[in-house]
């Protein structure tokens, strides 16, 4: 299953992007194995939270492959959001972030993570690393740590857009790495023509 998720939901993604600009509340859509669509679900300024009888509903209309939820700002989905796929076995994952910049055309910039490659072990081993990843004293630390687990787990990442990053860059001289990873400040957007294969991390 290859899913062009930015072209082909861009109605719903458009009515998650109006829910999140004009009403100031997360929503969520869900994806199944036949690429239909459940309702739209809006949640809080800051979080979504479905009740059970909701649950119950998404989870009778078939075989969930994909979901993709709003955020007020910032382009990458939470250690949470990426920890929630895994469990829930999602194949994709998406967050649909509006854009502001007046030199840009689209409303939003849609970032997918794909995990359909992931083996069941693969999904189990990662969701303990992300589990750990999310503890730490600093939040510069915790955002190195869950970009170093997606690139050690080969997790796929796609971007509508190319994000200008002000912050810092591994690695760096001196220190060898395995790990190619940038954090920091999201300081631009960038049009690209067609899905961008994001390599940030």
């Amino acid at each position: 299953m290859n899913l062009d998720i930015a072209s082909e939901y861009q109605s719903k993604i458009d009515n998650l992007i109006s829910t999140q600009v004009e009403e100031n509340r997360e929503a969520i859509f869900f994806i199944y194995e036949d690429k239909s669509t459940s309702d739209v679900y809006k949640g809080e300024a800051t979080h979504i939270s479905l009740s059970k009888d909701e649950e119950a509903h998404i989870m009778s209309q078939g075989n969930i492959v994909g979901s993709v939820h709003s955020h007020p700002s910032g382009f990458d989905l939470s250690t949470i959001d990426i920890m929630t796929g895994i469990s829930t076995e999602q194949k994709y994952m998406s967050v649909a972030t509006p854009i502001y910049q007046a030199d840009i055309k689209e409303d939003f910039v849609l970032t997918t993570m794909d995990m359909s490659q992931l083996s069941f072990q693969e999904r189990f081993r990662m969701l303990k690393a992300m589990r750990r990843s999310s503890v730490g004293i600093t939040e510069i630390g915790r955002r190195i740590r869950k970009e170093a687990n997606l690139q050690r787990f080969g997790v796929e990442g796609y971007r509508t857009h190319e994000i200008e990053i002000d912050g810092i860059e591994l690695p760096i001289y001196q220190r060898p790495s395995v790990f190619d990873i940038t954090v920091g400040e999201e300081v631009k957007v960038k049009d690209v023509d067609g899905n961008h294969k994001f390599i940030e991390r």
